[in-house]
């Protein structure tokens, strides 16, 4: 019988002890959990897409580093025959803008008359297309005159991107019916590094 009676007031007491709890908060567990997923996931996508736009531009800087825009350009003279002349100077312009004037020496000669060809420049521009203004000052070869002819020539390229590019400029003797008595004319090639 005590048992019973102290069981009562046990559970009398536990019961009165639950009662004197404050009012029970709403459990916001799963909602509060719900809506920093949501928020977090936000965030997770707008690192991403910025991520994206870092490696878009990446990919550019890299691009430009293995396929760059700036490419070689290297300009070459050569003439035909000795019967040709002797050439004495050359004056290049690039888009209007002076690229070289060079007197070309007694070793640059010797290599022309025997066929050869002389680099006159060598660097670097943009894959665009360019026009070139050459002037080549002349002497007779015959050595009856002393009096020195030039021949001008303009020509247009387009330069490959990313490729070494070649222009060579050739000095040969006009064709009977022209009035000009020299002529020049230019081959560009490329070739990937």
């Amino acid at each position: 019988m005590r048992r019973a009676t102290w069981l009562i007031a046990a559970v009398f007491m536990i019961s009165v002890a639950i009662a004197a709890l404050p009012p029970a908060v709403p459990f916001l567990g799963a909602d509060s959990h719900q809506r920093n997923v949501e928020e977090f996931e936000e965030e997770l996508s707008l690192i991403e897409k910025e991520l994206s736009v870092l490696e878009e531009r990446v990919d550019n800087l890299m691009e430009d580093l293995v396929d760059p825009k700036i490419t070689s350009f290297s300009l070459f003279f050569s003439s035909k025959t000795a019967e040709t002349g002797i050439p004495l100077s050359l004056e290049v312009r690039m888009n209007n803008e002076p690229l070289v004037t060079r007197e070309l020496s007694e070793t640059d000669r010797l290599i022309l008359l025997r066929g050869g060809a002389v680099e006159v420049y060598s660097g670097v521009t943009e894959p665009m297309e360019h026009t070139i203004d050459l002037r080549c000052f002349i002497q007779d070869s015959t050595g009856k005159s002393s009096e020195v002819g030039s021949a001008k020539a303009v020509f247009k390229f387009a330069p490959h991107r990313a490729s070494a590019n070649f222009i060579e400029i050739t000095l040969s003797r006009g064709q009977e019916r022209k009035k000009e008595p020299f002529s020049l004319t230019a081959k560009h090639w490329s070739k990937e590094p």
